[in-house]
């Protein structure tokens, strides 16, 4: 991603083009089922174009340079879009991909017991 963001590769392919790009798009998603596979195409279809030109953007050219010290990661083990290779105080969600949204009582529960 970062030698993608350093050539602003990401300007080469407007985001209209998904069709181009929508399998391995799912795949470093881990859209796996019939049901992520039409909220993803939902996803792409409405999305605003002007927004998601921007996100990606940003997180193509990221430079963060400060950590909270109290801060805690939850994050997928299979997530190939932002892999958790450099993180510290990190929870792991064991077979999660980029699509926990799907693990969501997984994390709440994981969260409120923090909580407690």
């Amino acid at each position: 991603m970062r030698i993608v963001g350093k050539l602003k590769l990401n300007h080469l392919l407007p985001t209209k083009s998904f069709k181009f790009t929508e399998r391995i798009d799912n795949n470093r998603l881990g859209v796996s089922t019939k049901e992520e596979k039409e909220m993803v195409r939902s996803y792409r279809l409405n999305a605003d174009r002007v927004y998601l030109e921007w996100a990606i953007n940003e997180i193509l050219n990221w430079k963060n340079q400060w950590v909270p010290e109290n801060i805690i990661h939850i994050h997928g083990a299979k997530d190939k879009i932002f892999p958790a290779t450099k993180l510290k105080n990190i929870h792991i969600v064991k077979d999660a991909t980029h699509m926990m949204v799907y693990r969501a009582k997984e994390v709440s529960d994981y969260i409120n017991n923090l909580l407690r």
